[in-house]
Order: C-alpha cells, then sequence, then structure tokens
C-alpha cells in the first residue's frame, strides 16, 4: 500500500482490522531496512512520519545481515546511540548526552536497560529509539530517549527458521524458531524460539555461554479481541571474565596487547531473568480500542572477581587489585492500560490516546563483599577469596502516571499533536546487612506534570516537517553528603526537522536538529565520591541524518550521521566541559547490502558497514582519536529456503576502545575476526 497523506494514514489507522493494526509494524515479513510504522511513540501502531521526534528502527532483515546477537550489537549501530561495552558481558548506552531508557513491547521499565544483561536478540522483531524526551508514555525518564525492544508475534501460517552463527575465538551459537497454527481457523497460533551460545574471547581465557527460551501465544477470541500471553527465560555465564586494562598514574596507556588479561581465573558473573507478559486489546467498533498489558520481570545476577583499579604505578606496575562478591536481585511488576478514540469535532478528525500506567514496582536487594590487594599487574595471581556477603540493601520505587494525547487535524495536510502526563513517584531504602535497618523514604514526587506538543505540515506526498517541545522529570534517588536527596531532573527540548518517504515508502529519511537543556543532573560529589551533587545547568544540542531502505530491487542501505555538543554551561566542578565525553562529536553509521538479482552471480550478495567516529573521552584527560572500523560481508543464496554469508569484522584490524580506561578499567574493541552464518526458512 502507498503511503501518502499524515491525515490519511491515521484516518485509516483504526477503521482497519484489528489484527492487520496489531501486525502492520511487523518487520519479519517484507525484507527490508526501513519500516514505517512504529510502536514506540504510541501504543498502536504509528507512520513514522506522524511522529514529532527522532526515530530510528532496526529491522529483522538488518538484524540478520549483521549477524546482531545482543542489544548492544543493534544499539552500536543505531543512530545518534553511543553503546559501551562492560567486563561482564553488559552495557551501557547513551544519547544526546543521557542514558537510555527502555520500552519492551511499549510497557516502560524502570532501571531496565544499563548494566544490566538482555534477552538474545533472536527474541525480538526489531528494535526503535525515539531519541529526545519521552516522558509521556515512558513516565520519569531522562532526555536521552528510549529504547523499544518489540518482541517477535505469531504469524498466520506454519513457519520455520534454523540457522547457526561460527566464527572466531570458537563462537558457535545455534537457533530455532518454529511458529504454528493451533486451530484450523488460525485464529490460536503459538511460536517458540530458542537459541544458544558458547564463545571465547580475543581476550585470553575469557568464555561465555548462554541458553535463550521464548514462547508466545496469541488469540483471536473474536474478530475484535486479541489475546496474547508471553515467558521467557534465559541463563547465561561469563567466566572467567576481566574488566580489562586500567591507565598508568601518570596517565599514560597501559598499551598491552588487546589479549592480555588481567583478571583471576575464579571470575565467575552468572545470571538468570525471566518475564511473563500478557496483553489483551479490544476494539469497541471501527473508532475505539482498549488495550491492557501486564508484565512481570526478574533478573538474578551474581559475580565473584577482581580487577586492577586506582591506576597503575609506572615504576613498579604495582595496582590496587579490588576483590568482590556481589549477589544482584531485581523484580519489575507493572501494569499498563489504555483507550485510542477518534471523534470528529467541527467536522476535524481528532485521534486521542489516554492511559494510565496503572502500576509499577521496581524492587531491588544487592548483597556485597570486598576486600584489596596491592599487586604487580603481571604477577597478580589471588586466590579464590571466600568471604561471606557484609554489606547489602534493599531499595523499592514505585511510579504511577497518568497521560493523554490529542493528534489534531484543523486542516488538510497538517497535524497537531498535544500532550501530557502527570505523574507521582516514591521510593524508599533499608540496610538489610550487616544489620537490618528500618526502611528510609527517598524524596519522592506527587503529580508532577509533563506537558508536550508538536506540529507537522505534510510539505509533498513524499516530505513531512515537524517542529516539537518536550519536557524532562528524572527523579533522583543519590543523596548529598547531608543525606538529602537530590531534587528532580528537569528541562526541555525543542526539535525540528523534515522526513521523507520515498519509492511508495521504500525508502525513509530524516533530518533533525534539536537543543536539549537541564537542570539538577546527579554528578559525583568531588570531595566524596559516595556521594552527589546537583550539576547545575547543562545543553545538548545537534544534528541527525538517516537514511534507511531499499532504493532498488535487491539492495538495501542504513547510514546515519550524528554532529552532537554536550556542554556543562554552569557548574562549580565541571565548567564548561563536555557534558558528556564517551560520545563523540561526529559519528557515521553505515551498513548496505546488494543481491545480484539477474545472470550468472544471480543470488550472489556483498554487503558493507562502517563505523566512524571522532574523539572521545571517558574523564577529560585523555583522549582517543577518531577511528573507522569496517565490516564486509558475501553471501549466497543456495536454495530458496537455504542462504549464508561469510562476515569479516573490522576487516583492516583496527586497534581502538570500545570503552576508555581511566584509573579503572577499559575495553578494547574486538580485532578482526570472522563469522560464518547458514539460514534454513521455511
Amino acid at each position: 500500500m502507498t503511503i501518502t497523506l499524515g491525515p490519511v494514514r491515521v484516518s485509516g489507522q483504526l477503521r482497519q482490522s484489528l489484527a492487520s493494526l496489531l501486525d502492520s509494524a511487523d518487520t519479519v515479513r517484507d525484507g527490508r531496512y526501513s519500516a514505517d510504522r512504529v510502536t514506540v511513540a504510541g501504543k498502536l501502531p504509528l507512520s513514522v512520519r506522524q511522529i514529532p521526534n527522532s526515530v530510528s528502527v532496526v529491522t529483522q532483515q538488518r538484524i540478520r545481515d549483521q549477524n546482531m546477537i545482543s542489544v548492544e550489537d543493534v544499539l552500536r549501530f543505531t543512530t545518534g546511540v553511543t553503546a559501551a561495552p562492560y567486563g561482564d558481558g553488559t552495557a551501557y548506552f547513551m544519547s544526546r548526552g543521557y542514558t537510555l531508557d527502555v520500552q519492551y513491547d511499549g510497557m516502560p521499565v524502570v532501571s531496565g536497560i544499563q548494566y544490566l544483561p538482555q534477552f538474545d536478540m533472536m527474541m525480538y522483531d526489531r528494535v526503535e529509539v525515539m531519541r529526545g524526551p519521552t516522558g509521556l508514555l515512558q513516565g520519569t525518564g531522562s532526555g536521552a530517549g528510549s529504547v523499544n525492544l518489540v518482541r517477535k508475534h505469531t504469524q498466520d501460517a506454519f513457519a520455520t527458521h534454523v540457522g547457526v552463527q561460527a566464527g572466531s575465538w570458537n563462537n558457535v551459537r545455534p537457533y530455532a524458531d518454529v511458529n504454528t497454527p493451533l486451530n484450523a481457523s488460525h485464529t490460536l497460533r503459538a511460536r517458540i524460539v530458542a537459541s544458544g551460545q558458547s564463545a571465547d574471547s580475543f581476550v585470553h581465557e575469557v568464555h561465555q555461554s548462554e541458553a535463550m527460551l521464548y514462547a508466545i501465544v496469541d488469540y483471536d477470541i473474536d474478530p475484535q479481541t486479541r489475546l496474547t500471553v508471553s515467558g521467557s527465560y534465559q541463563y547465561s555465564d561469563r567466566g572467567p571474565f576481566d574488566y580489562g586494562q586500567s591507565r598508568y598514574t601518570n596517565n599514560k596507556f597501559l598499551n598491552f596487547s588487546r589479549s592480555a588479561f588481567f583478571g583471576s581465573s575464579w571470575n565467575d558473573s552468572p545470571n538468570s531473568m525471566g518475564e511473563g507478559y500478557v496483553n489483551i486489546t479490544h476494539s469497541f467498533g471501527k473508532n475505539l480500542i482498549w488495550s491492557t498489558s501486564v508484565i512481570d520481570r526478574y533478573l538474578d545476577s551474581s559475580g565473584i572477581y577482581s580487577y586492577m583499579g586506582g591506576g597503575v604505578n609506572y615504576n613498579t606496575n604495582l595496582s590496587k587489585y579490588f576483590e568482590q562478591s556481589n549477589l544482584n536481585r531485581q523484580n519489575m511488576i507493572g501494569a499498563d492500560s489504555n483507550i485510542n478514540y477518534r471523534v470528529n469535532i467541527m467536522n476535524r478528525p481528532m485521534d486521542l490516546l489516554v492511559g494510565t500506567n496503572m502500576y509499577q514496582v521496581y524492587k531491588r536487594s544487592l548483597y556485597g563483599s570486598g576486600a584489596t590487594s596491592t599487586l604487580n599487574i603481571f604477577k597478580s595471581v589471588l586466590s579464590k577469596p571466600n568471604f561471606p556477603y557484609s554489606g547489602g540493601n534493599d531499595t523499592t520505587s514505585e511510579q504511577w502516571g497518568a497521560y493523554a494525547q490529542a493528534r489534531l487535524h484543523p486542516i488538510k495536510n497538517l497535524t497537531v499533536v498535544l500532550g501530557g502526563r502527570v505523574s507521582s513517584y516514591w521510593a524508599d531504602s533499608r540496610t538489610i546487612l550487616p544489620a537490618r535497618l528500618s526502611r528510609s523514604g527517598q524524596p519522592g514526587v506527587e503529580g508532577k506534570l509533563t506537558p508536550n506538543a508538536g506540529i507537522l505540515y505534510d510539505l509533498t506526498r513524499e516530505l513531512t516537517a515537524y517542529f516539537s517541545f518536550s519536557s524532562i522529570f528524572t527523579p533522583q534517588t543519590e543523596l548529598t553528603a547531608s543525606g538529602e536527596g537530590l531534587k528532580p531532573v528537569t528541562g526541555r527540548q525543542y526539535e525540528a526537522g523534515v522526513k521523507g518517504s520515498f519509492l511508495s515508502g521504500n525508502l525513509l529519511t530524516s533530518l533533525a536538529a534539536f537543543q536539549l537543556e537541564t537542570n539538577n543532573r546527579a554528578v559525583s560529589d568531588p570531595s566524596d565520591i559516595r556521594y552527589y551533587v546537583s550539576s547545575g545547568h547543562a545543553r545538548s544540542r545537534g544534528v541527525e541524518v538517516e537514511i534507511n531502505g531499499r532504493p532498488l530491487p535487491g539492495w538495501n542501505i542504513y547510514a546515519g550521521y550524528t554532529w552532537l555538543e554536550t556542554q556543562y554551561i554552569s557548574d562549580p566542578v565541571y565548567g564548561n566541559l563536555s557534558l558528556q565525553p564517551e560520545e563523540p562529536k561526529h559519528n557515521f553509521k553505515f551498513w548496505s547490502s546488494y543481491t545480484i538479482q539477474n545472470g550468472i552471480l544471480k543470488d550472489l550478495s556483498f554487503g558493507a558497514g562502517l563505523l566512524v567516529s571522532s574523539r572521545t573521552s571517558r574523564d577529560y584527560v585523555v583522549w582517543q582519536g577518531g577511528y573507522t572500523v569496517l565490516d564486509l560481508q558475501v553471501g549466497y543464496k543456495v536454495t530458496p529456503h537455504l542462504s549464508t554469508t561469510l562476515t569479516v569484522n573490522n576487516a583492516t584490524d583496527k586497534v581502538y576502545w570500545a570503552r576508555l580506561p581511566t584509573s579503572y578499567y577499559g575495553s578494547y574493541g574486538a580485532p578482526r575476526s570472522v563469522m560464518a552464518a547458514i539460514r534454513a526458512d521455511f
């Protein structure tokens, strides 16, 4: 279907059948890099051109083509996002100077993505990223934006996808994905996805293993009602592992081999995670849709490890070694209910979204113990400690929110978006080791209003211009040295841009400029790093450009460029330094694949990717210069159901830091590696 004017697209949104509407954003079928419809900005699929914010989508086809296994793989190749790996296999993610928030099928999860294990990408159909404040649906959050991880849902027909990926450092990853109808009318369908991985690393001794199982059932109870139930479980173990190299105390890099191991052979970090999800959606006629979702997600992770820290003495090679043992248990339960309603006012349509995050509770219990030694980094042999947990605390946070958004179409080609959210937030914590103390409340917020607004105008059938305003509200649990809580982070963003849809929607483009200002951001207290102070006033501004899609048969392309400038405007500690020096000022990401359509070389494919970054830092003292990483790929479709690819990552074997070391650890980017993939689709 050719997509044209914004009001026409919205007008049809609630009039099509419920099943076709709910499935309209799935990317598993079309084999393209472009996705016109997303759910990150609304509870139902909405055209990207009708969202007055920057939005990127990594589709199922690009996930397959680039052999993306983890959420980190995906976000590293997403416009405007910086992904930094952690030695224990997790990562943290930044955009526009702040850390990203997360949703799972549109359900916001507090503290759900930073430094935490994530499910294997086999579980997800696509990843949607909306940059800038997303408080309307996210609730409390930063100005970075939100990542929406959208699960695979069922399909009407029987389908099987199996394959194996194998490559450097004994990396083997098999998977299976089976979809089947469960009754003759195909109204009851199930899908089961399983994957596993065993891999060494370019760092000596490091090993990881993982197993994931995901199941989902969709039941079209009647033409107006769909019930979805899903569950997932994953176990992973990274051990031994190494947090990486520190730096000399004179701020020189150690410059040891990328394969050098500075951990202990007993370092280990096992974790298990599970998720249950239920959704029911019902259409009350052609103009009213109601949806309610409930999610229960848990994580149990533990670790015992050592790492160097505090810097290495240049003359003696002595460094502190921290030995730690910890247990981290987290649980998040959330519920959301909303209605989408279309009404005519003075013969002009209005689309109304009203909803509430009825219940969201996040609980975490953290236990730990530790010791410190001073060792020569070349002789850092430590016996495995056996100490009980000496400290522990648990934290509970709750938030509630009600939101509303109206999409008005006062004249042809013009859409006005007005929205707001009222949020309340509470949190408390207590010490449970060495002695169980009473709970102490942290600063809460009652009835905080965060408005947002946008305007879109269809310049032509292909181009839409937009402008938006968004506000930020982020409660902070950090404490000052005097024991008081910090004020919430507040701020606002202005964004303007142009979005295009060409070649019958096969090629999507976007250009955006933004300025984001915040106050009261928590930073470490320089006099006591256990506490925090407010950062004063900070500013982020930049430009983002993206092109995504299929310009010609057989040719898929993605390219994204970001210019970003972040700065403390008023801060007693950091002056006018960059707010987030880990994010480069210039960043370019590219991936393209082409499959020959005719002739003797028909079905032979070629791919290439680039990551280009300007200089970065972690502590404003030592900077890494710009670098370019090149990936190359060749593939062949053996039969209509069997295909294979061979990918060379970092083909030029570029040496660079994926996470720069400070006086504590850093991580090199992976050297040149090879991955072969064989896939069968029936």
